[in-house]
């Protein structure tokens, strides 16, 4: 299965779209940075926050430059 296929199956499960991970970035901060916009727009749509900020205060948005 594709990173896509397996986040529409995490946000199925009613996975936090939002959390951090131990790095603190979140799962939006991650692909958006890796270029996945697939993952991206799935995790968008399920309510990622574009606006979150990073364990070092960057949003995603930074993240893609």
């Amino acid at each position: 299965a594709g990173a896509t296929d397996i986040v529409s199956y995490l946000i199925d499960q009613k996975a936090d779209v939002g959390k951090l991970a131990t790095d603190g970035w979140s799962a939006l901060h991650i692909a958006v940075s890796a270029g996945h916009e697939d993952v991206v727009q799935e995790l968008v749509g399920a309510g990622a926050d574009v606006n979150q900020k990073n364990d070092k205060g960057l949003t995603p948005l930074y993240a893609a430059l």
